[in-house]
Protein backbone atom coordinates (compact mmCIF):
# COMPACT_ATOMS: atom_id res chain seq x y z
CA UNK A 1 0.00 0.00 0.00
CA UNK A 2 1.58 3.46 -1.27
CA UNK A 3 1.38 6.51 1.38
CA UNK A 4 -1.33 7.99 -0.70
CA UNK A 5 -3.39 4.62 -0.38
CA UNK A 6 -2.37 5.11 3.69
CA UNK A 7 -3.80 8.40 3.98
CA UNK A 8 -6.92 8.21 1.74
CA UNK A 9 -8.12 4.70 3.95
CA UNK A 10 -7.11 6.93 7.23
CA UNK A 11 -8.63 9.53 5.94
CA UNK A 12 -12.06 7.95 5.12
CA UNK A 13 -12.00 5.78 8.33
CA UNK A 14 -12.62 9.08 9.81
CA UNK A 15 -15.80 10.32 7.22
CA UNK A 16 -13.60 13.51 6.30
CA UNK A 17 -13.24 14.53 2.49
CA UNK A 18 -9.64 15.32 1.23
CA UNK A 19 -10.42 19.17 1.43
CA UNK A 20 -11.42 18.47 5.34
CA UNK A 21 -7.98 16.78 5.81
CA UNK A 22 -6.78 19.51 4.59
CA UNK A 23 -7.98 22.14 6.22
CA UNK A 24 -7.15 19.66 9.75
CA UNK A 25 -3.73 19.69 8.35
CA UNK A 26 -3.49 23.29 8.01
CA UNK A 27 -1.85 22.57 4.44
CA UNK A 28 -2.84 24.34 0.99
CA UNK A 29 -2.32 21.37 -1.23
CA UNK A 30 -4.38 18.88 -3.03
CA UNK A 31 -4.98 15.95 -0.83
CA UNK A 32 -6.47 14.09 -3.78
CA UNK A 33 -3.78 14.37 -5.68
CA UNK A 34 -1.40 12.90 -2.84
CA UNK A 35 -3.39 9.85 -2.54
CA UNK A 36 -3.68 8.92 -6.14
CA UNK A 37 -0.01 9.59 -6.38
CA UNK A 38 0.14 12.53 -8.78
CA UNK A 39 1.67 14.78 -5.84
CA UNK A 40 4.52 13.92 -2.92
CA UNK A 41 4.63 15.08 -0.08
CA UNK A 42 7.40 16.68 1.83
CA UNK A 43 8.69 14.98 5.02
CA UNK A 44 6.98 18.52 6.88
CA UNK A 45 3.87 18.35 4.85
CA UNK A 46 3.55 14.45 5.95
CA UNK A 47 3.98 15.37 9.35
CA UNK A 48 1.22 17.42 9.38
CA UNK A 49 -0.73 14.96 7.52
CA UNK A 50 -0.13 12.64 10.47
CA UNK A 51 -0.77 14.63 12.86
CA UNK A 52 -4.23 16.09 11.98
CA UNK A 53 -4.92 11.60 11.33
CA UNK A 54 -3.98 11.30 15.10
CA UNK A 55 -0.88 8.48 13.46
CA UNK A 56 2.72 8.70 13.56
CA UNK A 57 4.42 10.00 10.36
CA UNK A 58 6.32 6.34 9.89
CA UNK A 59 2.70 4.81 10.02
CA UNK A 60 2.76 5.65 6.39
CA UNK A 61 5.98 4.80 4.97
CA UNK A 62 6.68 1.32 7.51
CA UNK A 63 3.27 0.20 8.19
CA UNK A 64 3.08 -0.19 11.94
CA UNK A 65 -0.13 -0.26 13.01
CA UNK A 66 -0.99 1.61 17.00
CA UNK A 67 -1.36 -1.75 18.20
CA UNK A 68 1.27 -3.10 16.84
CA UNK A 69 3.04 -4.43 20.40
CA UNK A 70 6.56 -3.06 19.38
CA UNK A 71 4.87 0.22 18.34
CA UNK A 72 2.96 0.07 21.84
CA UNK A 73 6.47 -0.61 23.75
CA UNK A 74 7.85 2.70 22.11
CA UNK A 75 5.33 4.66 22.74
CA UNK A 76 4.42 3.88 26.19
CA UNK A 77 8.52 4.03 27.15
CA UNK A 78 8.39 7.24 25.40
CA UNK A 79 10.42 9.78 27.69
CA UNK A 80 8.81 13.34 25.76
CA UNK A 81 5.22 12.77 27.81
CA UNK A 82 3.37 11.48 24.79
CA UNK A 83 0.77 9.28 26.41
CA UNK A 84 -1.96 8.97 23.83
CA UNK A 85 -2.15 5.63 22.22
Amino acid sequence: MTIGEKIKSAREKRGWTPLELARKAELEICISCVEDGVRPLTYWQLAKVADALKREPSWFIDGKEPDDPVFLHCRLSDTSGMTDI
